[in-house]
């Protein structure tokens, strides 16, 4: 989620599964990912789907700091919407927020749409728990991919080089301004 697979610990799974690209292709079931070639899928890619799948992972934060949790939810039109569209729970350091992605699709066609979502948190610890749980029983199909955590810079950090900018600007603005100042050989 925040740097590469082998510095992360490995994360606590429930009724989930990793789904390849070509996963749908000798079966025709149309779950593909724009992000790469694997994703996750939620409800553990059962046809009877269970939509209780949770995925978590804790990683290393600095407590009081400000992050954005990034991460895209994936739809199928036949796999993915059941009789609700489905909703997904996203903790993060102690903050928790639902997310209901419901796509339109074009009747007929098989396909899987993607949407982008964000979560921002304050880290309460020197690490967070980042969780997606699918709370839809119903439902047989949600994709989670493209996720990744950062750090939101300080306020103080970003208004410093603003200022900085802003006086080496003024300055360059006074020396146009004055040919006397500037050095000549």
């Amino acid at each position: 989620m925040a740097s590469s697979p082998s510095t992360l610990p490995s994360p606590s799974t429930d009724h989930i599964s990793i789904i390849n690209n070509a996963f749908g292709i000798p079966f025709n079931l149309g779950l593909s990912t724009p992000y790469g070639n694997q994703f996750v899928d939620l409800t553990g890619a059962n046809p009877n789907g269970t939509g209780t799948g949770v995925l978590k992972q804790t990683i290393a934060t600095k407590v009081g700091h400000k992050y954005t949790l990034a991460f895209a939810l994936g739809i199928n039109s036949v796999f993915g919407i059941g009789f609700n569209p489905p909703t997904t729970t996203v903790t993060a350091g102690g903050t928790t927020q639902d997310f209901t992605f419901s796509p339109t699709f074009t009747p007929g066609i098989n396909e899987t749409k993607w949407g982008g979502f964000t979560l921002d948190f304050v880290a309460n610890g020197s690490t967070s728990d980042i969780s997606f749980a699918v709370n839809n029983p119903l439902t047989d199909f949600v994709g989670l991919d493209n996720v990744s955590v950062t750090k939101v810079p300080e306020p103080s950090a970003v208004l410093g080089l603003g200022v900085l900018g802003l006086s080496a600007f003024s300055l360059r603005k006074r020396i146009k301004a004055n040919p006397s100042n500037k050095k000549t050989d």
